[in-house]
């Protein structure tokens, strides 16, 4: 899936995850939940530049709000919304 993703400018379309779980002989759902249990993978377009902040429980016990809120005031609407200018 990591080369899938690389493949198509870092993020993975529909098509790359029936051909991924075709050539495994897996469901297109087991390579769907993976590709959206890992934060890592994309399954919609990313901007040129891709900010990615952790924001699990560890994360956000040792101050990622602290990053995350500046973040989406100056630049974000939402999380994974992508500007272009």
């Amino acid at each position: 899936m990591y080369l899938a993703q690389k493949q198509n400018d870092n993020w993975i379309p529909l098509a790359a995850i029936k051909y991924i779980a075709k050539l495994l002989n897996i469901s297109y759902m087991q390579v769907y939940e993976v590709s959206t249990f890992y934060s890592m993978f994309n399954l919609s377009p990313v901007g040129k530049y891709f900010v990615q902040v952790c924001t699990t429980t560890p994360c956000m016990i040792r101050g990622a709000r602290k990053i995350v809120d500046p973040l989406q005031k100056i630049y974000f609407k939402k999380p994974r919304r992508i500007i272009r200018k």
